[in-house]
Parts: structure tokens; C-alpha cells; sequence
């Protein structure tokens, strides 16, 4: 148990510390570069997106958005990026480049604008 405790807190110390912004209630959150990938290959893979990115530099995860009920992607994903020149880099070297043979858009990822996502639904109710 200890040898567990100490092999984590040895991981911890290693790993690169993400950007940090003191937020008003004076706590730290910590910030990457969120980059929007579309355009993508319904056959592209998280896997086949985080390599294409690695060879930019370290990335934090991979996400490619799945449609729930066909089960299949929707053709656009997220990658994020600790280090922002290193995301700036890839962006610019990736955008309108080809992936699994679709040329790709890629571009940092922006805040939805409105904040009702409200979906419809409730037929019926009053």
C-alpha cells in the first residue's frame, strides 16, 4: 500500500503543472487549449486524432462526439493541449490538412453562445 502511495505522489510531482488562473472565489483552476476539430472521417478514431496531434506535443485527452442513437460519430471532435504554443503550432499545421482522407477544419474551440440548450420534448404537458 505504501509503495502505491509513493509510486502516485512520485507521479504527481512529475507531471507538467497546467496553466493556473486564481478565480475569484481564490481558487486555482486550471486551463488547456480546447481545439475543435470537423470535418472529420466517420471512421476517424480518438486514437487516430490524438497521434495526429501528438506529433505537435503533449495532449491532455481526445474526444470525438458520437451521435447516441446511430451509434456513429457525428463528424467532429475536441482535443486538448496543455502547452498554448504547442496547440497554436498544431492548429495551424492541421487546419485544412487531411486526416483518414477528409481535409479537416481545426480551429480553437469557442464557448456556445446562449446559454438555453433547452431541448423540446414534453408533449402532452402542461
Amino acid at each position: 500500500m505504501l509503495f502505491v502511495l509513493a509510486v502516485s505522489l512520485c507521479f504527481i510531482i512529475a507531471a507538467p503543472a497546467p496553466k493556473q488562473n486564481k478565480a475569484d472565489g481564490g481558487t486555482y483552476q486550471f486551463f488547456f487549449m480546447n481545439i475543435f476539430v470537423a470535418k472529420l472521417s466517420y471512421n476517424t478514431n480518438e486514437d487516430t486524432l490524438r497521434t495526429r496531434f501528438e506529433e505537435f506535443g503533449e495532449v491532455s485527452s481526445a474526444k470525438i462526439i458520437y451521435d447516441k442513437i446511430e451509434n456513429r460519430s457525428k463528424g467532429f471532435g475536441f482535443v486538448e493541449m496543455p502547452n498554448d504554443s504547442e496547440a497554436q503550432n498544431a492548429i495551424d499545421s492541421l487546419n485544412d490538412s487531411e486526416i483518414d482522407g477528409r481535409t479537416v477544419v481545426v480551429k480553437e474551440s469557442q464557448p456556445r453562445e446562449g446559454g438555453n440548450r433547452g431541448g423540446g420534448g414534453g408533449y402532452g404537458r402542461r
